[in-house]
């Protein structure tokens, strides 16, 4: 073993035996082949040792430790936030695309629901009316005869018709302004909920390329939605490998630019450097040609 450098030699004889190094307590005589650490450990626990020597070594041992602790420390957390940075992504990349889902099936189950209790709305209030209007004219009309009863009901039934036409058209009216009131709340809620509640903002909407089912759809199986989610998650997976890939390569040609710069660069330096050198070799040969012209 190759000696050590320490305090732990002040308390140890050295003796050379061969290639071995043995060391010899000063207190207790007793010996170690050269190893800093069993040689402290033994002056922690020797009892012929004075009580500072020991408490010296014990301090060395503390912080020994502490060291240690604090290195394994440091690095278990940047492993930790390396595992924690890469199931970020994959959460939020995941937590996007549910709440892309449920915010499109809310959006359309919302629509078709508000629309369908708005028609059930209009339609039971226009029966409720011409309910109301048929009673009344017949308790008016008890008292005549059957042929102004049987008048009254011709003339009757082409009110009804009349208003029934009314409210068809008004149900149309009203469901066009429900469609045009909810696609503008749509369109204005992001915003809303932006500024009211930031913690739960939804991220941007995207469109798919993969087609949408609802719940109320009659063609819709949750195996099939589970296979398009799959079939997203990796249209997404290849894209992200392919930006990846980009991004390797325009870093490639980066490096490749960068060293062809340093070559160059070396190479004129290389260049400038020999040409002064030759430049001073040959006015050395001149001067030495002169002096020996001069002295000849």
């Amino acid at each position: 073993m190759v000696k050590k450098c320490a305090v732990v030699w002040n308390y140890y004889n050295k003796k050379v035996d061969g290639s071995q190094v043995i060391a010899f307590c000063k207190f207790c005589d007793h010996s170690y082949v050269q190893n800093a650490a069993r040689m402290e450990r033994h002056l922690e626990r020797c009892l012929k040792c004075p009580g500072e020597v020991r408490r010296q070594f014990i301090q060395v041992r503390n912080d020994k430790r502490n060291k240690a602790n604090v290195l394994g420390v440091k690095v278990n957390d940047k492993q930790r936030k390396r595992e924690s940075s890469l199931e970020r992504v994959t959460d939020l990349e995941l937590e996007g695309l549910d709440d892309w889902h449920y915010k499109n099936r809310y959006y359309t189950d919302e629509m078709s629901e508000t629309i369908q209790q708005c028609d059930a709305k209009i339609v039971i209030q226009s029966k409720d009316k011409s309910r109301t209007s048929h009673d009344s004219n017949v308790q008016s009309i008890r008292g005549d005869g059957s042929a102004k009863i049987r008048t009254r009901d011709s003339s009757q039934t082409d009110a009804e018709m009349a208003k029934i036409g009314n409210f068809k058209t008004l149900d149309i009216i009203l469901t066009l302004d429900i469609i045009i009131f909810l696609n503008a709340f749509a369109d204005g809620s992001e915003e809303h909920k932006g500024t009211i509640r930031r913690k739960k903002s939804l991220p941007a909407r995207r469109i798919s390329r993969w087609p949408f089912l609802s719940i109320r759809d009659p063609g819709y199986s949750p195996l099939q939605s589970k296979i398009y989610q799959e079939q997203l998650l990796e249209s997404r997976t290849s894209r992200k490998i392919a930006e990846l890939e980009l991004r390797r390569k325009t870093l490639e040609l980066e490096r490749f630019q960068w060293e062809f710069e340093r070559d160059k660069a070396q190479s004129e330096i290389r260049w400038a450097y020999e040409m002064r050198m030759m430049q001073l070799q040959e006015e050395h040969e001149r001067k030495l040609i002169d002096q020996n012209r001069s002295r000849g």
